[in-house]
């Protein structure tokens, strides 16, 4: 399966295609971006291949996944969202990553509200989850606008302390 496409005022949520490398490595390898995300450390070039490939098999393997997600005016990528399955907890984790000129904008509520509409209405999934490492504020703040609730917290393997936090189907639609 791959991701199908949806448009919101002002953003296109699309497919994950291989042309998108050089934008998402940019993405991924930004250390701002990724100042919070696992270790911490930007991803190499062949690590940020390699979970591109992860992102794009997702479709496949789980029918439900990432997307691109583009702002209307620009045409320009700005970032991804989506979900990914953690075995660690078992459940569908919401991701979404944006290019730092575009933070503060609301794109990464109306691209986040449209992915949790279109998981609700095309799974049977009841809930999905967010982890945020505990120390990551701004992540923090918006989940808490978006009407989930810690749920847990977790420790990694690698030793890093995410808060998990869930909404729920009738959360969501009511």
């Amino acid at each position: 399966m791959k991701a199908p496409r949806i448009e919101t005022p002002h953003l296109l949520l699309r497919a994950i295609e291989a042309e998108d490398f050089d934008r998402l490595y940019q993405l991924h390898s930004h250390p701002d971006v990724m100042a919070f995300i696992a270790d911490g450390k930007p991803m190499s070039k062949e690590e940020a291949f390699r979970y591109q490939a992860f992102l794009i098999g997702h479709w496949s393997m789980c029918q439900i996944g990432s997307w691109i997600v583009e702002e209307k005016s620009s045409q320009q990528i700005i970032g991804r969202t989506g979900f990914l399955y953690r075995k660690e907890w078992d459940n569908l984790e919401t991701v979404s990553l944006y290019f730092p000129e575009y933070w503060g904008k609301g794109y990464a509520h109306e691209a986040g509200q449209a992915a949790l509409q279109w998981g609700f209405s095309h799974s049977d999934v009841d809930e999905f989850t967010s982890a945020v490492q505990s120390k990551n504020h701004r992540s923090i703040a918006y989940i808490n606008k978006t009407g989930r609730k810690q749920k847990m917290l977790f420790t990694s393997p690698e030793g890093y302390e995410l808060a998990i936090y869930a909404i729920t189907r009738q959360e969501f639609l009511s």
